[in-house]
């Protein structure tokens, strides 16, 4: 319990915390400074920005967490850098070439290398359990965007120039404190290929039950509507990333300790208290207290936070899932499971955006359908697989 609890891993947590609740706190400001219709395309450019700047190397970066030896530490950082930078150059060539030169094409370019640095640095300093640097670099990062979206919100880009800014201070406090070096770069041989496709795969099929739906709602509603439903999940978000940074902490902790049958009654019983709470929240806070909150022109966004709690309180559940899967070295499961969610999810709103329903009702049936399947795929886990629950 001391070393869970340890000064440096609990700065850690609180630095994730810390941030998601600056940006939760910041988003009333935000929605008074841009209309809608800037903050839908700003989430539309950031959810394509997010998934190439996490896939820049490949999910190479992933293996700097299991590397002892420093000399290879710093051989495998080298590789991540050259995947990164490689790969960010072909897709600003590509943006030219497709999109005519611009500075948005420059800005878009140079973010996905400065995010995929970004998620290089935190695997980096985690393998030397430098957590203290990751909560600063985190912390700076999100800060800087903050303060830039609000100076430059007389910009029609400042958003996107604010999240561009937090990206560059961010790498220059790496840079300024470490020095890398690389003597030779060799080329990931086949067993660290096989691992970057492996995780890769799981990337996309996490970014297909997260942003992509953000991307395929785009083309079938106005940029105002868009913009609406990004607070909504955006508000959603910053609250999940918060109880996952803490909740998934001492879940791990408990199964340290007691059995896993346990654990998972526990658990269960404790996020289905607390989803109960934040769905009467939501449900029950007047339209006029969230426009006196937000701005005019945002009061939709609580009724599509509604439409989204199913699918908020599916995130919510797996994380003791996920928790209980990575405890019994069951990976491949919770891969299927992972799978099913986020695909079950993309269907369902390429389906529907097919029929002349409203976009509520697109939000609420795609959350749900992904609930049914993913307790289905769970259950049939634990009574054919023999998993976890099985004495």
């Amino acid at each position: 319990m001391a070393n869970f609890l340890s000064k440096d891993k609990l700065i850690f947590i609180l630095s994730f915390v810390g941030a998601q609740l600056i940006t939760f706190l910041a988003l009333p400001l935000i929605t008074r400074l841009y209309t809608p219709e800037l903050f839908g395309a700003y989430s539309y450019n950031l959810a394509i920005i997010s998934i190439l700047g996490y896939l820049s190397c490949f999910r190479l970066n992933l293996m700097l967490q299991i590397e002892i030896n420093e000399i290879q530490l710093e051989k495998r950082v080298g590789q991540c850098y050259f995947l990164t930078i490689v790969i960010s150059i072909i897709l600003l060539i590509l943006g030219f070439v497709i999109f005519g030169l611009s500075s948005i094409m420059l800005i878009y370019a140079i973010s996905i290398l400065l995010l995929g640095m970004y998620e290089i640095h935190i695997d980096y300093y985690s393998s030397k359990l430098e957590y203290k640097k990751i909560a600063k670099m985190n912390m700076i990062r999100t800060i800087s965007v903050v303060l830039s979206q609000l100076v430059l919100y007389s910009f029609e880009d400042g958003l996107i120039y604010g999240f561009f800014i937090g990206l560059v201070i961010s790498q220059l406090f790496v840079f300024s404190s470490e020095k890398f070096k690389f003597k030779k770069i060799y080329f990931p041989d086949r067993y660290k290929i096989k691992f970057m496709c492996k995780n890769t795969f799981i990337t996309i099929v996490n970014f297909i039950g997260s942003s992509a739906p953000l991307i395929v709602i785009n083309y079938f509603t106005t940029t105002q509507m868009l913009g609406v439903y990004s607070l909504a999940d955006k508000l959603l978000i910053s609250l999940f990333v918060m109880v996952n940074n803490i909740f998934s902490r001492f879940i791990f902790n408990d199964l340290k300790e007691k059995d896993i049958i346990t654990v998972f009654k526990k658990w269960f019983c404790i996020l289905t208290i607390f989803f109960s709470i934040i769905l009467l929240i939501v449900f029950l806070i007047p339209n006029s207290v969230f426009s006196l909150v937000f701005g005019k022109g945002w009061d939709e966004a609580l009724g599509l936070m509604r439409c989204l709690m199913p699918w908020f309180g599916l995130q919510l559940f797996m994380i003791l899932i996920n928790c209980l899967y990575v405890k019994e070295k069951k990976e491949e499961q919770l891969i299927v499971i992972e799978v099913v969610k986020n695909i079950t999810r993309i269907l369902s709103i390429v389906i529907l955006v097919c029929f002349p329903v409203s976009i509520e009702d697109v939000v609420f049936i795609s959350s749900v359908i992904p609930v049914i399947f993913v307790w289905i795929v769970f259950y049939l886990g634990i009574k054919n697989e023999n998993l976890f629950l099985q004495k």
